[in-house]
């Protein structure tokens, strides 16, 4: 387990409603200012400005068709190539991710097989690469820069 605060970045926001919305840079739309899209908009960022992950290889609410069940994974990054390397699944700080958080990751990966997966609730991240000698994961120390991955 990973645990930084993540820098804070500015976003732009909108009160509409008594609501308050953010920009989603990466699906160029407001979308509600939830606890776990903050979440999201802050991890974005971080990969983006301090990893290095093109922007254009960021996508947010990506939608998985698991069975007859459509369900939306939070982010996939793709490679240059065009190819999912990770999946990112996203909490609310207050959330503690648990093996169901995993289990639920693990399903989505069912489909995509990616050798990436991060999971963070903003406090506690959890990074892991596939070993495809062992056929597992192996948590890593660090969120690797894209130029990495």
């Amino acid at each position: 387990m990973l645990e930084f605060e993540l820098p804070r970045y500015t976003f732009r926001v909108k009160k509409q409603a008594e609501k308050t919305y953010i920009l989603d840079a990466y699906r160029a739309k407001y979308v509600r200012a939830t606890p776990e899209e903050l979440v999201r908009q802050q991890m974005c960022a971080y990969l983006q400005n301090e990893r290095a992950y093109p922007k254009t290889m960021i996508f947010n609410e990506c939608v998985l068709r698991i069975n007859t069940m459509n369900k939306r994974c939070d982010t996939v990054i793709y490679s240059t190539a065009h190819t999912p390397i990770m999946l990112i699944e996203y909490k609310s700080p207050d959330i503690q991710i648990s093996q169901a958080v995993f289990d639920q990751v693990m399903l989505y990966n069912r489909v995509l097989q990616v050798p990436y997966i991060l999971i963070s609730n903003g406090k506690q991240h959890f990074c892991c690469k596939l070993d495809t000698d062992l056929q597992q994961y192996i948590f890593l120390n660090e969120i690797p820069a894209y130029n990495n991955l």
